[in-house]
This record gives C-alpha cells, structure tokens and sequence, in this order.
C-alpha cells in the first residue's frame, strides 16, 4: 500500500494563511484539476476533522479525531472516525486491502504521518504566489528526506506540481 501525502503551498512554503483556511480559496484552477483527478484514482482518504466537511469522492474517508471514539463511524457513508495513531491506521488500512491512501491533512496531520515514518509519496503543488506568513507543510521541527521523481508546470502562471519519494 502506497500512502501519498497530496499538498498546495506558496513559493514561500505556506499551505494556509490562517486556521481553516480552504484552500480552494486560493489555489489555481490547475491544481483543482489535478486534485479531482487524483482523488479519482485512489481507494481511500486520510483528512483531519479540521479539513473534514463532506466526502470527496466515493471512497472510504478515515477521519483523524481526538474527540470522536475510533469506533464511531457511518458505515453506510463509508466516513470512519479514528484516533487510531498513524502507524496503527496505516496496518489497519493495509490489511483492509487499500492499495492507495491519499493524506489530505494540515500541519498536524503531516506531522503525525512524517514522524511514524509511513508517508511514501508526498505530492506538492506549488503556486507562484508569496503569502509571507502563515501555516506550513508541518507544525514542528522535522527532519525528512526526500527524492524528486517528477516535476511538471501545471499552467502558464507556473504552477509546479513536484512528485518526491520519501526516503526512509
């Protein structure tokens, strides 16, 4: 199973300007349609209740709570409420038979998967825009690194879309 953190940031390394900022508020038409085509290849979903409104696309969507028991769920809407720690989740869900996981979480969310080491792919859409502050890719002091596999400009504004590896 492949988990592949999927993120948007500015040139200068902000993903949200302020708390629960949606980022559709800012990012590119292109990176809205490499996101829609993304999710549209994927078996399951990884999002913080923070970032958690509605399900994306028809898959299983498990939801990151520390005030939901991590039996709640709604099977028929295949949402499923966890504060299973990430490794714990990431074995569940591999055992569960999912071949891709996307991790569309904040700065919290990242930093728990980068630190239990079970991020595969990190997907990072870069647009040419500087916001100077604001929320990063993660909450703390994290050392990771990581091997570009591709790097593709999205649209004539230079909207980057890079593809690294995580070296583990």
């Amino acid at each position: 199973m492949r988990v592949v953190m999927v993120m948007v940031a500015s040139l200068d390394g902000i993903v949200a300007r302020r708390a629960n900022e949606s980022v559709g508020s800012w990012s590119s038409a292109a990176d809205k349609l490499h996101l829609q085509q993304t999710l549209a290849k994927c078996d399951g979903i990884i999002v913080g209740h923070g970032t958690f409104d509605e399900k994306f696309v028809d898959v299983p969507h498990y939801v990151l709570s520390r005030n939901r028991s991590s039996t709640s769920h709604d099977e028929a809407e295949q949402v499923f409420y966890t504060a299973m720690p990430a490794n714990q989740l990431v074995t569940a869900l591999a055992e569960r038979g999912h071949q891709q996981i996307l991790l569309l979480g904040g700065p919290t969310i990242n930093q728990l998967f980068l630190e239990a080491g079970v991020v595969d792919e990190l997907w990072l859409t870069v647009e040419p825009v500087i916001f100077g502050a604001g929320k990063h890719l993660v909450t703390a002091e994290i050392e990771q690194s990581l091997r570009l596999v591709s790097c593709e400009q999205l649209n004539d504004q230079g909207t980057l879309l890079l593809k690294y590896d995580l070296i583990k």
